[in-house]
């Protein structure tokens, strides 16, 4: 019988997927591998958040499937009142009476406290480190009892990035170095002070000829050289919070997630293929 991992959830078509079909696979791989959730972010060229989440619910039966990394002016307006306009007429249908949980992905203080007094679940952001996934959690619950909730009926999703030594060199660069890269590329300064980072080292990073020359995402443009250079620009430190090495070390990792405070955890970027060995270890070692 298949072990129920209710704690981890993981991310459909991690990264810059080419081949949104590939999804079906990845729906019931993970659910075979007994994890609790699957996640989907958008992206409007080949991941479009609605249709991707009704394949993977006609191919699952126990798995919950969820949205996370999406923008919610770009949903329809049903119930909108606001800038966008009212629109009174607009509505799910009067037979609908689904308890439909609201997951919301939060950053900074404003957005953690709004999780807590108002949503099912709240999703973290990668590289976290350990006394940031600590202070998000507290936020988050203190908020909910402030409003009158049961804090633990609000579930706290640690992102945690999960790269294996299984995989090669230069797939394990992309996933660290090139994506904690494009983060700072987009939103350097939140994350430096959300994590209580060195500025300097940031605005060094910055000025390197190679990072400021990129006009696209690290990530998906970088070359290996290029990965290779950005590597010595960041520090082992900002690195960390990840779960690398060996399946049982990431497997470890995943843990120590949990005994900190998180309530769950997305093995973010690597499809269930990638984290197949690492759910392995982390099931044996439950039944020890």
């Amino acid at each position: 019988m298949i072990r129920s991992l209710d704690e981890l959830g993981y991310y459909l078509l991690a990264g810059a997927a080419d081949d949104p079909a590939a999804l079906l696979e990845e729906a019931r791989h993970g659910e075979a591998l007994g994890l609790g959730a699957a996640f989907i972010s958008e992206r409007w060229n080949t991941k479009e958040a609605s249709s991707l989440a009704g394949a993977a619910c006609a191919v699952t039966d126990r798995m919950r499937i969820a949205t996370a990394a999406t923008n919610h002016n770009t949903r329809h307006p049903i119930g909108h009142d606001g800038p966008a306009g009212r629109y009174e007429l607009l509505h799910l249908g009067a037979g609908l009476d689904e308890d439909v949980p609201l997951a919301l992905v939060a950053f900074g203080p404003n957005t953690l406290a709004l999780g807590g007094r108002a949503f099912d679940d709240v999703i973290l952001h990668t590289f976290f480190t350990e006394d940031t996934l600590q202070r998000a959690v507290e936020v988050v619950k203190r908020a909910a009892e402030e409003a009158g909730r049961d804090p633990d009926a609000v579930r706290v999703w640690s992102v945690l990035a999960t790269v294996g030594d299984h995989l090669p060199e230069d797939v394990r660069l992309k996933k660290t170095v090139a994506r904690l890269a494009t983060y700072l590329q987009l939103y350097g300064d939140l994350m430096v002070e959300t994590n209580r980072w060195d500025p300097e080292i940031l605005r060094r990073f910055r000025a390197d000829p190679v990072v400021s020359g990129f006009a696209g995402p690290i990530d998906a443009l970088a070359s290996r050289a290029q990965v290779g250079h950005i590597a010595e620009l960041i520090p082992d430190e900002w690195l960390e919070p990840a779960a690398t090495g060996s399946p049982d070390q990431c497997a470890t990792r995943v843990r120590r997630e949990l005994d900190l405070g998180a309530d769950r955890v997305i093995l973010h970027g690597a499809t269930p293929s990638e984290l197949e060995p690492i759910v392995g270890a982390y099931c044996g070692a439950l039944t020890r």
